[in-house]
């Protein structure tokens, strides 16, 4: 038989979980000074291991998607980088927003934050789970990935990308409609291609396909 003591982990009113200390029924000695001074230190460990945690993400995440930002995704990429086996491939596409100022001028910031989210998701939702999503500016992102990739996942991942957007206008009930420019690139990184290349290619097929969209409006 035992007896069990039962200590929330908690900072302030935030409990982080519980503690259970279990004692031999036969034991006399019963919760003391130690062990609640021993709580009160996971309590602040804990805590401020969180708080450093949230910091960090802050630091590398932008706040209202919740896609990485340029620092986090330097970090990230360097990380991913340094693992390299010598015959990835890199695969990165550059998504502009089109008409976020007709949006914000037009009906307002709070809807233009939500255009903003909207490619955001969209971005998501072709990206897997290994890829580095980006907001790299304000109507700006990237997806990054390295790794087993050939061209023909370019053509794949913009039809994608445009069923996602077209979704998102038939469910969102809004009088406008969102929509973006997205260009890829794709190649080995052993032939000499950085990443940094590799977006710049694939920022310069975004605005292609951003002209070439503006002279189908225009028809």
């Amino acid at each position: 038989p035992s007896v069990f003591y039962f200590s929330p982990i908690h900072f302030d009113e935030k409990t982080l979980g519980y503690s259970v200390l279990r004692n031999p029924l036969s034991m006399k000695h019963k919760m003391d000074i130690v062990f609640r001074n021993w709580t009160r230190n996971v309590n602040n460990a804990l805590e401020m291991t969180r708080m450093q945690n949230r910091l960090v993400a802050f630091s590398q995440r932008d706040a209202m998607t919740g896609l990485y930002n340029r620092r986090g995704m330097d970090e990230k990429l360097s990380a991913v980088m340094s693992g390299l086996k010598g015959n990835e491939s890199c695969l990165v596409f550059v998504v502009d927003m089109d008409g976020l100022k007709y949006i914000n001028d037009n009906f307002g910031h709070s809807e233009g934050d939500y255009g903003i989210n909207a490619i955001a998701s969209a971005v998501r939702r072709i990206a897997r789970s290994e890829e580095i999503c980006v907001r790299a500016g304000g109507d700006e992102f990237y997806i990054i990935g390295v790794g087993d990739y050939n061209r023909s996942d370019i053509t794949v991942r913009v039809q994608k990308f445009n069923s996602a957007v077209e979704e998102e206008n038939k469910a969102s009930g809004k009088p406008y409609e969102i929509s973006a420019s997205i260009g890829g690139c794709c190649e080995r990184l052993c032939a000499g291609m950085t990443v940094e290349e590799a977006i710049h290619i694939a920022d310069g097929r975004m605005y292609r396909n951003k002209t070439d969209r503006k002279k189908q409006r225009s028809r």
